[in-house]
């Protein structure tokens, strides 16, 4: 029964506890007794002490009713409350130390009414605090006196009293107010306080409330001391390492390796501190090893010295995510931020692969502020404790701790073709929580790729070492043909060593849309263009797309929704009709009258989407937009997909270099601009730039942004846009429908009635623009359909298999998929003759693309609509208008000579959307304009 066992476990604690006590007196006495043997004793009695107590509350849990439960809240909240008195009133500092002192007397003393010091002394003394040892006299106890010795006890006290609790009172009411709100003003703290500034920013400034904050981590939030962690380590075989390096990343100061570096001084500690990130266990608990006699080093400058107490540490500066520096260490000890996302711990991880792979080093991770898996403690108090620390950092400033499983989980995914990272050890604390993880890397037993058997059958289409080639060269085809041979649509192919699963029909395709664990961003790597961050084999998630805000979502589609926002795009609207008004106007002195339309429209739309996402600085520069279209030509029409097969190669790729280029100019671009405007005293512009540094937001986090969002604004616009007005121009009977559509909506909408058609957009306001025209949506929709065919890579994010829709086939944890869009865009159950360019199918009384969920995803589906869709439809509305409005268009050669034999002939097995290009159009000026 667990009375008995927690009986029994309670008798041989209190053994203990005397044992320890006894053996603490007796080397007292000892003149040559070792610091050792003292912190040993020491941390004995330390056992015993946490043992008691949780056997004593486990025992109480079992024979407690309801009213004890509540008796002792009332009991502690009034406890709390006399502490509170006692520290206002500074009583405990007027006691005598070692001797009693009449109550009349303390209360003349510190100026209170002696009828509710009694009262306060006497309920205190109930849980020993405080003594009567007659009545009317008043008394240090052991545990009183230790309020008087250690300050930081009080400053602990003030802060639940004053803070905690009050702030704990309103988690009601804030989630009422912000619901999952991640921001840190809106929390139960910003309410109680009736504050709009975020808990770790009134910390910083209030030296008082600093100091309250580290004694509430150091005495009551359950972190174990640094002192334990150190004697923890201690414990494994530093000394089998003879003089070899180790680095500590991500600490905050040279306490921890200091301790370790006297206890083993034949090794060498590199300490790497990161000054960038700020959460309030990681910087209070510098402050806390302050308090306990730590030291905490200066983290403002940047290279690498030694500490200047301890020659064998060296310190330096790095931040989560940048390249390990130093790859020939016997053991990284990784301290993980509390608020950190499993994907950002992933990137981080991942960056060790290499090193541990070469080295056969260990990886130590740190635990300790971590949460433990429920009911897996055999002392439940240290659980409680956790759990308490966790909401607690939820009510002062929305933040939170990870729970050790989902790290654990996180790790089990980290490995490449040849092996993975393995947990071989858990360091455990005194009450079992787990300080501490011990990784390696461990190689296959044999050096080729793995899977999982319940996956789909492999394609036939597969090369030695390549895999299927045909997925590079020939996509609809490859696709087609592998469904094919497929019992169920389903399949697996190899490029190089990466699995892939390829899916098909309708009930995978609503599966893979409305999955919250495939993840698009880990399908990047499947993408293989664009300006991602490219570092040797592998490709770097910057955190804008890994770090959630408001509501839940990542970084970069918070901003970009901020961005369209009704309110932004009406402020930037007069701006990008001039764009385009004024390069069409600029067309009637050319007397030929022909145009390549893509070429013609790139610079319009390049210009538009900077002053969207970018900063008026680069639309308004002609010199710097041509740069801007330079490189972004370059990252759209190079692909490094082949690294997949080949990843040796990379460093001998020219795709490889183009695309780090194309992004060194981006970033040469951008990052000049952005640190001017971030200037004290910088000059406020009202662009999209300064919402972003309005919103708080880091640099570095803004620069990531605006090289992302200057290149998708335009992966698709800057062929999308000329695409469509050669089509148009191509379909008379299509360009008269738009035409009459938008003259009546100007007509409606324009607040210059008697102008011109083109003066009439001039003043249309935002709403008319977004319902310009029914035909050339049903236009857009369909040119979409047809040139925009890729395929759609997600990754299983999770550490559990993902059933495939109707089959018994799974996604393993880690595993790549795709979904080609020719799958459901050029099925003739959905589209009847597909290959033909036909508007009208999206018509009411035809729409046969709803007869399966989700027939149409040209703007995305299910869990990952399209983002920027807003601005791309109403940027296309614009672009269209204005040259329709100025000229009757029609297809032609090079020469302006009539085109009879156009036929739209889609270009479908090309890895990313490819639209009408190297056409031809001619231009007439209408009578109106």
């Amino acid at each position: 029964m667990d009375e008995v066992r927690y009986r029994d476990q309670l008798a041989a604690a209190v053994k203990s506890l005397i044992d320890s006590c006894r053996g603490a007196d007796s080397s007292d006495q000892l003149a040559a007794s070792a610091d050792t043997e003292e912190n040993k004793d020491y941390a004995s009695l330390n056992r015993a002490r946490s043992s008691i107590l949780a056997s004593t509350a486990a025992i109480k849990s079992l024979v407690a009713e309801p009213k004890n439960l509540l008796q002792d809240f009332a009991r502690q909240i009034e406890i709390l409350a006399s502490l509170r008195w006692l520290a206002e009133f500074q009583v405990l500092a007027c006691i005598p130390f070692d001797e009693s002192l009449p109550v009349e007397d303390l209360a003349d003393l510190v100026g209170v009414p002696e009828s509710q010091l009694v009262r306060v002394i006497r309920l205190t003394a109930t849980c020993g605090f405080l003594r009567e040892p007659i009545s009317g006299f008043v008394s240090h106890s052991a545990l009183s006196a230790q309020f008087i010795t250690n300050q930081s006890l009080l400053d602990a006290t003030v802060f639940i009293a004053d803070l905690a609790t009050p702030t704990a009172l309103q988690m009601p009411q804030a989630t009422q107010r912000f619901g999952n709100s991640s921001s840190a003003t809106d929390s139960a703290y910003n309410l109680a306080l009736n504050t709009v500034r975020p808990f770790h920013v009134a910390v910083q400034e209030r030296s008082r409330l600093r100091r309250q904050w580290s004694a509430y981590l150091c005495h009551a939030a359950g972190l174990h001391q640094e002192e334990e962690i150190v004697d923890v380590l201690s414990k494994l075989n530093w000394s089998n390492l003879g003089n070899a390096c180790i680095v500590e990343v991500g600490a905050k100061s040279t306490s921890m390796a200091g301790s370790l570096s006297k206890m083993f001084p034949s090794l060498r500690f590199v300490v790497q501190i990161d000054n960038t990130r700020s959460y309030l266990l990681d910087q209070d608990y510098a402050w806390q090893s302050a308090v306990l006699g730590g030291s905490t080093q200066d983290s403002s400058g940047s290279g690498s010295s030694p500490s200047p107490t301890n020659p064998f540490v060296t310190v330096s500066y790095r931040a989560m995510g940048m390249p390990q520096s130093v790859t020939d260490a016997a053991v990284y000890i990784i301290h993980i931020p509390v608020a950190s996302s499993g994907l950002t711990i992933k990137a981080e991880l991942d960056d060790y692969l290499g090193v541990l792979r070469a080295s056969g080093g260990i990886m130590l991770i740190m635990t300790a502020r971590l949460l433990p898996e429920p009911g897996s403690l055999s002392n439940s108090e240290a659980e409680s404790m956790a759990r308490a620390r966790d909401l607690s950092m939820l009510h002062l400033a929305n933040e939170g701790e990870m729970e050790i499983s989902d790290l654990l989980s996180t790790i089990k995914t980290v490995g490449d073709s040849a092996g993975k990272l393995v947990v071989t050890n858990h360091l455990r604390s005194n009450d079992g929580i787990i300080l501490a993880l011990t990784i390696k890397y461990q190689a296959y037993i044999i050096h080729k790729p793995t899977f999982d058997s319940r996956s789909p059958a492999f394609t036939s289409d597969t090369l030695p070492i390549v895999g299927s080639w045909n997925y590079f060269t020939q996509h609809k085809n490859f696709w087609k043909d592998c469904v094919a041979e497929s019992k169920n649509g389903h399949f697996s192919f190899w490029i190089g060593k990466n699995h892939i699963i390829g899916l098909s029909g309708a009930a995978a395709r609503k599966m893979y849309l409305d999955s919250r664990d495939l993840d698009p961003i880990g399908g990047s790597m499947l993408i293989g263009h664009g300006p991602d961050i490219i570092d040797g084999k592998s490709s770097i998630i910057p955190a804008i797309w890994t770090t959630t805000v408001t509501g839940d979502r990542l970084f970069a589609h918070r901003r970009l929704l901020d961005l369209q926002k009704s309110e932004q795009l009406t402020k930037r609207l007069a701006r990008v009709t001039k764009d385009c008004r004024d390069t069409f106007s600029s067309m009637s002195t050319n007397s030929f009258g022909v145009i390549n339309p893509t070429k013609s429209c790139y610079p319009i739309v390049v210009k538009q989407y900077s002053r969207i996402v970018g900063a008026d600085e680069i639309s308004n520069n002609p010199k710097m937009l041509e740069k801007l279209q330079y490189y972004m030509h370059i990252l759209q029409t190079t692909s490094s997909v082949h690294l997949l097969a080949f990843p040796w190669l990379s460093y001998f790729s020219v795709a490889y270099w183009k695309r780090r280029y194309g992004r060194w100019g981006f970033s040469n671009i951008v990052t000049p601009i952005v640190n001017k405007r971030m200037m004290k005293g910088a000059l406020r512009v009202d662009d999209a730039l300064q919402l972003l540094i309005d919103n708080g937001d880091s640099k570095t986090y803004i620069i990531d942004f605006l090289i992302s969002m200057l290149f998708i604004a335009g992966a698709n616009a800057t062929v999308l846009t000329g695409a469509m007005l050669n089509i148009i121009a191509h379909h008379p009977d299509w360009q008269e429908r738009i035409y009459r559509e938008i003259k009546a909506t100007a007509a409606s909408h324009s607040t210059n009635k008697g102008a011109s058609l083109v003066d009439q957009l001039d003043s249309m306001p935002l709403s008319a623009w977004e319902s310009l025209s029914q035909s050339l949506e049903l236009c857009f929709k369909e040119t979409i359909r047809m040139w925009a065919v890729f395929p759609v890579s997600r990754r299983n994010i999770t550490d559990h298999i993902i059933n495939i829709a109707g089959t018994h086939e799974v996604i393993p944890p880690g595993g790549y998929t795709a979904y080609h869009s020719t799958d459901v865009h050029y099925n003739e159950n959905l589209y009847p003759d597909p290959m033909r360019w036909d508007p009208e199918r999206f018509c009411d009384g035809r729409e046969e693309f709803k007869k399966e969920d989700y027939g149409y995803i040209g703007w995305g589906q299910g869990r990952h609509p399209c983002i920027g869709m807003r601005w791309a439809k109403l940027q296309q509305n614009i672009n269209i208008a204005y040259p329709l409005a100025m000229y009757k268009w029609s297809g032609c050669d090079e020469n302006g000579q009539p085109n009879p034999n156009f036929a739209h002939k889609p270009t479908v097995n090309r890895g990313a959307p490819t639209l009408p290009m190297g056409l031809y159009c001619k231009y007439v000026p209408r009578g109106d304009t």
